[in-house]
């Protein structure tokens, strides 16, 4: 589009040449004169572009409008509010290797937390995420409290006993889809546990949820249970055995101060209780599978702890 004439000088700079051919006109010393054809095309363009950046800027608006009407808190993970007593790693070391295993959305973050409060000792883990809260991510020795694992015992050789947490599986998988979720803007909304897409990975991880605590209940031999739901009644009551599963006494006023700042670690808030109120994300045949899944893995227990309640049976 663009007429070229050969002269003896340097190439005049113009507006809406680009500095592609500026330069090859340069070296074959030409100047560039664009028609007017040339510079509507160039004007129209940049409209577009403004046009397109306008729009951009809506949409972004827009997706900040949605974000914002989700109600969730979302905090900041890894940061303690409060804690009542500063964490030291045992030294000497403790005379074992405590497992702490949990299937992913269990409350495995803030029950590692009390646990750590009301004894001293930072909670270790097979896995290196670096937190304020945990300085003892990435240890798996006998210098901290239990080892955080998501895995089953077949990976490892060196855990002698576990205190495993377990919670009523339809929370648990909710509460991992949402973990799942964090950069989606459906994000605290019911939608994101909605389709075929959410029904099916519902009822394979119904299934991974029983395989993972049959694993560990059937091959570890000095087990305590902590369960979710117990934790949430009764903080004091499950703490205090949880001292005693480890052969520790703690002292009064660092059990009060647990108790009352219970809630200092942030868990990930809930969904928003009015829109789950009347709402079940599980349709009737999942639902099924999921209560036959939480049975076998209560049939477990009893077996190996016939006054245990399975208190996760029922959601909270």
């Amino acid at each position: 589009e663009a007429h070229i004439e050969e002269k003896q000088t340097k190439p005049a700079r113009n507006d809406v040449a680009n500095k592609h051919l500026a330069t090859n006109a340069m070296s074959k010393n030409l100047t560039l004169v664009y028609d007017e054809s040339v510079i509507g095309d160039a004007k129209g363009l940049k409209e577009k572009l403004a046009a397109k950046a306008a729009e951009k800027k809506k949409t972004d608006k827009e997706l900040n409008k949605v974000l914002n009407q989700i109600n969730v808190d979302i905090k900041v993970p890894g940061k303690c509010e409060k804690t009542c007593q500063s964490l030291k790693f045992a030294n000497p070391p403790l005379p074992w290797i405590t497992a702490n295993p949990s299937f992913p959305g269990s409350g495995s973050t803030w029950s590692r937390f009390l646990m750590q409060q009301i004894t001293g000792i930072p909670c270790g883990s097979v896995y290196h995420a670096k937190s304020e809260c945990f300085p003892g991510e990435g240890v798996q020795d006998e210098t901290v409290l239990c080892v955080k694992t998501h895995g089953q015992p077949k990976h490892y050789n060196f855990f002698t006993r576990a205190v495993i947490i377990i919670r009523n599986c339809r929370d648990t998988l909710i509460a991992e889809r949402k973990r799942r979720s964090l950069y989606d803007v459906r994000r605290g909304s019911i939608n994101m546990l909605m389709g075929q897409d959410w029904n099916a990975w519902s009822e394979l991880k119904a299934v991974a949820w029983r395989e993972f605590y049959l694993s560990w209940l059937n091959t570890t031999k000095d087990i305590h249970i902590l369960t979710y739901e117990k934790l949430l009644k009764d903080v004091r009551g499950e703490l205090s055995k949880i001292a005693q599963f480890f052969n520790m006494e703690i002292a009064p006023d660092i059990l009060d101060c647990v108790v009352e700042n219970k809630d200092s670690r942030s868990r990930r808030a809930s969904l928003n209780a009015t829109a789950m109120k009347n709402f079940d994300p599980f349709s009737s045949t999942v639902s099924t599978h999921i209560d036959q899944n939480m049975k076998i893995v209560c049939e477990a227990i009893k077996n190996r702890f016939p006054k245990e309640e399975c208190a996760f049976l029922k959601t909270h």
